[in-house]
């Protein structure tokens, strides 16, 4: 072999190891790229399958099925709610998007019961914050005793119970017992800014931060607020709507067929204003609605219902 032919024959060798080189690398790179995408999909999997009432916004992958056009609904629900000879809050937002429909404007409604939930959100915030622990005993004084609502108070003073039970009964039964004896809790340890009312986008009143009226836009805060874990850690925000899911109340939840999950909370002020607001989630396209309505139960109940179940057909029936 001349000398020429030797120098070509080294170029040729390193040009061919340089391509092996390089081919190497690259189904390297493809190799790991490829695991880190496998493990980002099973840790986005298991994080959805842990927290299954949350927003797939929080994990690595999202799973939403966007709608764009709400324009008939939103004529549809107009035309209801014209037929209605009542005092009227109403707002339904898909959470994939963002998208709200709005009406009955900035009309205010007794809250009643609806602010169990952000009470036992701040309870929460104070767990979280090592103030109180969910497995505390606590005992039930004559002034907690409220049989308006639920049958703790049944029980009577003296009895005791932990405050886990406490917040169950308070959100699936809407127990007045078991609320008194959580706000017995909170509100020595949980300074009013820090909490939720002071958080999200709820009005107070600035002198005692109690609140007797409220929009249904402005609730529905509390439910995105849990749905998108802004207050409270995950596993938190996850048990609250868990438990809200257990409730029984026959209002949105026998609009939608009863294999779909809704996390809700009713609210009733005598016979004067019956409320329900909550998440339905239709999968892949979860949405909230929020209606209160100044109306008997007798009245309201199939009302609300009526309204749950314009809109589900509507986001369901869409195509996928």
């Amino acid at each position: 072999m001349t000398w020429m032919n030797k120098v070509k024959f080294f170029r040729a060798h390193r040009i061919l190891v340089s391509i092996v080189i390089v081919a190497l690398l690259a189904i390297i790179f493809w190799l790991v790229y490829a695991m880190t995408i496998a493990t980002e999909t099973s840790n986005s999997k298991k994080w959805v399958a842990e927290h299954p009432l949350l927003s797939k916004r929080l994990s690595i992958e999202a799973q939403n099925d966007i709608l764009i056009n709400f324009a008939p609904l939103r004529e549809a629900l107009q035309l209801y709610f014209s037929r209605i000879d009542a005092k009227y809050s109403f707002y339904f937002e898909y959470l994939p998007t963002g998208t709200s429909i709005q009406i009955g404007d900035n009309t205010e409604l007794v809250s009643a019961s609806l602010l169990k939930l952000p009470l036992v959100m701040d309870l929460y915030k104070t767990v979280e914050l090592g103030t109180t622990s969910l497995d505390k005993e606590v005992t039930i004084a004559q002034k907690d005793v409220d049989p308006l609502y639920g049958s703790l108070w049944e029980k009577g003073a003296g009895a005791k119970l932990s405050l886990k039970e406490a917040v169950r009964l308070t959100l699936v039964d809407s127990d007045n017992t078991a609320a008194n004896l959580l706000t017995d809790e909170v509100v020595p340890r949980l300074p009013p800014q820090q909490g939720s009312f002071s958080q999200l986008d709820i009005p107070t009143d600035k002198n005692n931060m109690s609140i007797s009226v409220i929009t249904a836009k402005a609730y529905s805060s509390t439910l995105k607020c849990l749905y998108l874990s802004c207050f409270l850690k995950p596993e938190d925000s996850q048990q609250i709507l868990g438990l809200l899911a257990l409730s029984d109340n026959p209002r949105i939840k026998a609009g939608v067929p009863s294999y779909i999950t809704v996390a809700d909370k009713i609210g009733t002020f005598s016979t004067k204003v019956q409320s329900d607001c909550g998440i339905i989630y239709v999968p892949k396209r979860p949405y909230l609605m929020c209606m209160m309505i100044g109306s008997p139960e007798d009245k309201a109940d199939p009302q609300i219902s009526a309204v749950s179940k314009l809109i589900y057909d509507y986001v369901n029936g869409q195509s996928h």
